[in-house]
């Protein structure tokens, strides 16, 4: 679909920040730049407004950097009427010069803005001072410059720090669990080999993503585009503290909300400052310490570890549903962790209702399976460029986004379980028979429903069975090595491989260690582009064992895994 190659074009964007960094040499003689790529440079790049120069060089490795690897993105531009890879090139490398009749183009031109906060057109004359940064005379000098870690600027006192204020700095790396990714003293900052390295294993790694869609492939690309850019600034001119993953994963969202937005309201120009087009979801789930320590004394830790990786399991199950039902790339999560989640959302005219009815659908079955124990508050707040860019305006900014919408979530759990109520009335309100006969979860103290287990082969330990489930998945999590999650049923997994559907929602979680993946690997070969492989706390998430057939494959760390 187009819009899919939209949001491909939106996450290589700025990829060439990273290989140009892997050169030794500047654009006018750089070799690793070819005549054809160097000719595109009037067409691609901007000129200064005094010098008349031609800067934002790095365009010219990114179109670079996508004809390198074309032989991997044809095959889904084949798939794509109207498509094909000149095309795919240009949308990506003409961010900061666009033609002027090419609405996609523009698109990712305001994308890109959007994403780096900054009006460029108001604040810097189109970006010149990123630019310097590129110029023939000073090509090497931004390749010193290291990110900051977002910690060291956390200031109790109100008070900014500056750049000058940081004394630790991240190492130029891949994303791994060794000693050398942790913060080091800033000291002198070298022009070293490690871009040249990192570029070309990331080079290498693309080639082990095999899929027959792009839907899955842009997913995948994703966590390798986290594995290789989340320790490289975006920009060296302003406090680095941000990395290029982040610019280009935001980037890649917002390009895709500004496509489904204009064609759910027949444009054929860009929203304008005052139009909302954008939506920030935010999903909060309420009851967590209550759930997670309703436990016997016995096997705490093994209870413990599985009643938190299950709320964990189903928020981000949750997130799926949502991502599933409005079509959108993991690129648009903002954050999923501890409960909570933030997604960024195109404002559709059916946003509001698609949401609603997911809210109702999950209280519902929250209420089935937990009673109220856990309920989940789910809402969006719209916002557009007025309140991205505005930073002076109380009532009109970016942050007045966030506050809005904590105060809805907050209202929302106040109000929890109203959508059922009328539904469950006898459930709420009604006496319940008390009898001294009737016998309880030994683990949650709720009624027995069949069927029932015993518990550690206890016959005077009962429990439901979805109690026994979480406290299952606290030992598996010791032997797991992978967590494959699927919209489906995995018919060839034998009856003991360990599987839940967290409170029937339809995503169906195994975990799995290394030998069984291994197993039925041609098996998981031919599953469909719905079902996502996930490495636990290892980054070759795609070694040579994974190379599925629309697979999503990804990493996650986790420390639940690991036990004395």
């Amino acid at each position: 679909m187009e819009r899919e190659v939209v949001y491909l074009a939106a996450l290589l964007h700025d990829i060439g920040k990273f290989y140009q960094r892997a050169d030794k040499n500047s654009a006018s003689s750089s070799n690793l730049l070819s005549n054809e790529i160097k000719n595109l440079e009037p067409s691609i790049s901007p000129k200064h407004w005094q010098s008349q120069k031609y800067t934002h060089k790095h365009v010219l490795w990114t179109a670079q950097a996508i004809y390198n690897l074309q032989q991997h993105f044809t095959p889904y531009l084949n798939l794509t009427e109207g498509w094909n890879f000149d095309k795919l090139l240009r949308l990506s490398a003409t961010h900061h010069s666009p033609s002027a009749n090419n609405l996609l183009e523009i698109l990712i031109q305001k994308a890109d803005h959007y994403s780096s906060g900054i009006d460029r057109d108001k604040q810097d004359g189109m970006g010149w001072k990123d630019a310097a940064e590129e110029a023939d005379e000073k090509w090497d000098s931004f390749k010193r410059t290291r990110m900051r870690s977002i910690f060291e600027g956390v200031s109790l006192t109100g008070k900014w720090k500056s750049s000058g204020d940081y004394k630790k700095k991240l190492p130029l790396e891949a994303i791994n669990t060794g000693p050398n990714y942790f913060p080091i003293d800033i000291g002198i900052e070298p022009v070293d080999e490690n871009y040249k390295k990192l570029w070309d294993d990331f080079e290498t790694e693309v080639k082990f993503i095999q899929n027959r869609t792009l839907h899955s492939f842009n997913d995948s690309f994703l966590y390798l585009l986290e594995k290789y850019t989340s320790r490289i600034p975006s920009s060296t001119q302003h406090l680095p503290d941000v990395s290029l993953f982040d610019h280009l994963k935001t980037t890649a969202a917002f390009a895709l909300c500004l496509y489904d937005y204009i064609h759910d309201n027949n444009l054929e120009r860009l929203p304008t400052a005052n139009e909302k087009p954008f939506a920030l979801i935010g999903g909060d789930l309420s009851g967590i310490q209550k759930f997670i320590y309703n436990i016997v004394t016995k096997g705490a830790a093994k209870n413990l570890k599985g009643r938190s990786f299950y709320l964990q399991l189903l928020v981000d199950n949750v997130v799926q549903v949502i991502i599933d039902e409005l079509g959108l790339q993991n690129g648009n999560i903002i954050y999923s962790s501890g409960g909570g989640f933030y997604l960024l959302a195109p404002n559709t005219k059916t946003l509001s209702e698609k949401l609603l009815e997911i809210e109702k659908t999950i209280a519902e079955k929250l209420f089935e399976f937990h009673g109220t124990e856990l309920y989940l508050s789910i809402d969006f707040t719209p916002f557009g460029e007025n309140e991205i860019f505005n930073q002076t305006d109380e009532d009109e900014n970016i942050g007045k986004v966030w506050k809005v919408l904590g105060e809805k979530l907050s209202v929302k759990k106040g109000q929890r379980f109203k959508y059922i109520l009328k539904k469950n009335f006898k459930s709420f309100f009604e006496p319940i028979p008390v009898s001294t006969e009737v016998k309880k979860d030994s683990i949650t103290g709720e009624e027995l429903k069949h069927p029932v287990k015993y518990l550690d082969d206890d016959k005077d330990r009962l429990v439901n069975e979805y109690t026994f489930k979480q406290i299952q998945l606290g030992k598996e999590l010791k032997r797991t090595d992978y967590w494959i999650l699927s919209n489906y049923e995995l018919e060839y997994f034998p009856k003991s491989i360990y599987v839940l559907n967290p409170i029937g929602i339809g995503k169906f979680n195994y975990l799995v260690d290394k030998e069984t993946l291994e197993k039925f690997e041609n098996k998981l070969k031919t599953s469909a582009d719905n079902v996502r492989v996930i490495y636990f706390n290892k980054e070759n998430f795609l070694e040579p064992l994974q190379k599925g057939i629309n697979n999503i494959y990804c990493f996650a760390w986790y420390g639940g895994v690991l036990a004395p």
